[in-house]
């Protein structure tokens, strides 16, 4: 799709774009660097979100070390999607015309294999966004994030849950007794590539169609359900999201997120939660021929 109009360089080799983003800890940065530092098709980009100056040195030094990294340092902490945004504007000054941009937190870890099942595959002219499979440190999969369109009962859930922290607080208490919330699992049908709605958050493939039609990221939500505001708008926009399973990315759990204080983590998520339910409540998109031609779905895996 579009080759024509993708750079290649002088091994002809389809050039990828990382972007991630950094909030003082530079040493998920550097794994992660490390983790692709062999692959002279690779480009990176570091978007710094004000870190403290001694985590900023070290991406300093990182960033001299390799020709093939670049770290942008912001002044204020924009959140995780306006990050990216950046990152995004930014990769325009080269010109370089990359077939995927991969996208996503800095506490990634890729290897070979990710990166010839990605340039091998042929995804259709819909698909926007690739979600991959996600396995985090306790190797569970954390994709797909949300398969089809949300439940009448599982959005009244949702409701309940992020209508007061005290509820919250009562719902997970509950849970965590009949070990049904909190309680980490592989997410149902990450064995098999297929549409979804909604990918998880950590990292996300971009293609060509997504970056010619669409360009950058919404950012209107700050830290929590950002999402959905994805998936809303290559819905919108005409297109789909992918979930393949045969792209395997390590991911090492949100740092930042973890260093937030419960409430306040609480009083985000209900916020982002209120923004972003137009998004629930509009998705009649998603049930609707979900599976038309699928058989048809033209895929291949590296050999």
């Amino acid at each position: 799709v579009y080759m024509e109009n993708i750079d290649i360089d002088s091994n002809n080799e389809v050039r990828v774009l990382l972007i991630v983003v950094n909030y003082n800890s530079s040493q998920d940065s550097e794994n992660l660097c490390n983790s692709v530092k062999h692959l002279d098709f690779i480009d990176l980009i570091i978007v710094d979100n004000n870190s403290s100056y001694g985590e900023q040195s070290k991406l300093s030094k990182l960033e001299s070390n390799f020709k093939f990294i670049h770290v942008i340092y912001l002044k204020s902490n924009s959140g995780y999607f306006p990050a990216i945004n950046i990152g995004l504007q930014y990769s325009k000054r080269n010109g370089t015309r990359y077939k995927y941009i991969i996208v996503g937190n800095n506490d990634l870890l890729f290897n070979d294999v990710f990166f010839q099942t990605l340039k091998s595959a042929k995804y259709g002219d819909d698909v926007y966004v690739v979600a991959p499979d996600i396995i985090n440190k306790n190797n569970n999969h954390q994709n797909p994030s949300v398969a089809r369109k949300y439940s009448w009962l599982q959005l009244k859930y949702l409701d309940l849950y992020h209508s007061s922290y005290f509820v919250a607080l009562f719902i997970n208490a509950f849970s965590k007794i009949l070990r049904f919330r909190g309680t980490q699992k592989s997410r149902k049908g990450w064995e098999r590539s297929s549409y979804i709605s909604i990918g998880y958050g950590a990292c996300y493939v971009l293609t060509r169609q997504y970056l010619d039609i669409i360009g950058e990221i919404p950012s209107y939500l700050f830290l929590m359900n950002e999402e959905n505001s994805l998936s809303n708008i290559v819905f919108k926009s005409g297109g789909r999201i992918f979930y393949d399973s045969c792209l395997h990315v390590v991911h090492n759990e949100h740092s930042s997120i973890g260093k937030l204080r419960s409430k306040k983590m609480y009083e985000i998520a209900r916020k982002s939660y209120r923004i972003s339910k137009m998004h629930f409540d509009h998705s009649k998109l998603y049930d609707k021929e979900f599976n038309k031609n699928e058989e048809n779905f033209i895929y291949k895996i590296a050999k």
